[in-house]
């Protein structure tokens, strides 16, 4: 789904309006499963990683906030960073055996998503 299209204008403002429509402590989880949504429209097969990305960092996240241990936050970057790592040499190692640059893709914000993950990791570990 591209930002300038009616499939996304759409998107937008049935998002917006059930947004509002619900009560405040459905909104996030409304949020959270639109923009699930969002990424799947342009290709459902990521959503998995998606998925998997999210859960571990909501465990990690809380066990970071509990405990203060610096291992957790270690193997918690590990992690997080992993998938990013796998598709990039994954794509990399394609494309460098087809010769074809164009073949490097990435699914939609993973990079953004997974430093974004970085950022709460070390908001969570680093308060306190």
């Amino acid at each position: 789904m591209i930002f300038n299209s009616y499939a996304f204008i759409v998107f937008l403002a049935v998002t917006l309006a059930v947004y509002n429509l619900i009560p405040s402590n459905y909104r996030v989880a409304f949020l959270l499963m639109a923009g699930y949504f969002f990424y799947a429209y342009s290709d459902w097969h990521n959503v998995a990683i998606l998925l998997g990305v999210t859960l571990s960092t909501f465990l990690f996240g809380r066990a970071i906030g509990a405990t203060r241990k610096y291992l957790i936050f270690i193997v918690a970057i590990i992690i997080t960073i992993s998938p990013l790592l796998l598709w990039k040499i994954g794509q990399l190692s394609e494309s460098l055996s087809n010769r074809d640059v164009a073949g490097f893709i990435i699914p939609i914000g993973l990079s953004f998503y997974t430093l974004r993950l970085l950022v709460t990791y070390w908001m969570y570990f680093g308060s306190g």
